[in-house]
């Protein structure tokens, strides 16, 4: 990684996987289980703008 910086992107902000590495069943149950939960939760994503404040 670049400066050993971690990059977090947002699912509808990725046009194209060209590689998907080894996942392990774990990390499929965990996916899952976070989309079902974004799915549920009464809570808005929010969003990061411009000036680095969370809108």
């Amino acid at each position: 990684m670049y400066n050993r910086q971690i990059r977090k992107f947002n699912q509808e902000d990725i046009a194209e996987v060209v590689f998907t590495g080894y996942a392990a069943e774990e990390e499929a149950e965990i996916a899952r289980f976070i989309k079902d939960w974004e799915e549920l939760t009464p809570l808005k994503k929010g969003r990061i703008n411009d000036e680095l404040l969370v809108e």
